[in-house]
């Protein structure tokens, strides 16, 4: 006698099947996330609390900080210049902080403030001595100073990844009187602020 019986399971194949779909749907999720993204974003934070630390030393020292991208573009430099010269003395003090995930400071193809291309733009700006080391004076009282003259001291210092993708670049601006940072990001294509 035969009897006919309902299938209630799944085969082994059935469900190999389907979690071959879903890995398979999983992967082209996960190819799609840009971590890039979030690598330029921490850096453009290391960036900021790097400036905001120099601030708080120059503050609670009473000294000039001069802040310089180095010429390698991969880290941030800031000595204490206590006979405010904008050299690196005897008795000043230098500290280094590199930029993480092989980060660097590129010249961007637009500036957020329409200066002409360059790793830091903006009246804060000084020459150094070197063409791709630029650097901007911090006062005792903790706002930039300006290069020449009266005015604002305001910079806005630009950040490249090294797969060298205009949407990757982030800048990180510091406003000269109040000595505000402001990040932006160039993930949509054009410069937004973030915070």
């Amino acid at each position: 006698m035969y009897v006919r019986t309902r299938r209630v399971g799944f085969t082994l194949f059935e469900i190999i099947g389907v979690l071959a779909i879903i890995g398979i749907a999983a992967g082209m999720a996960v190819y799609r996330v840009n971590y890039w993204r979030y690598r330029m974003d921490g850096n453009a934070r290391l960036v900021q609390n790097f400036i905001i630390a120099a601030q708080q030393v120059a503050v609670r020292k009473n000294v000039q900080v001069q802040v310089m991208l180095d010429a390698d573009g991969h880290r941030l430099r800031r000595i204490e210049d206590y006979n405010a010269n904008g050299l690196m003395d005897t008795g000043d003090t230098a500290m280094y902080r590199p930029l993480q995930e092989r980060a660097r400071f590129a010249a961007p193809a637009s500036t957020i403030d329409g200066a002409t291309a360059a790793i830091l733009t903006g009246p804060g700006a000084r020459e150094t001595g070197n063409a791709l080391q630029r650097a901007f004076l911090i006062s005792p009282s903790g706002q930039l100073l300006p290069a020449s003259g009266s005015g604002a001291g305001d910079v806005v210092m630009y950040l490249g990844s090294p797969r060298g993708v205009a949407t990757d670049a982030r800048a990180v601006g510091v406003i000269g009187a109040t000595g505000r940072t402001v990040f932006y990001s160039n993930a949509g294509g054009s410069w937004r602020k973030v915070d």
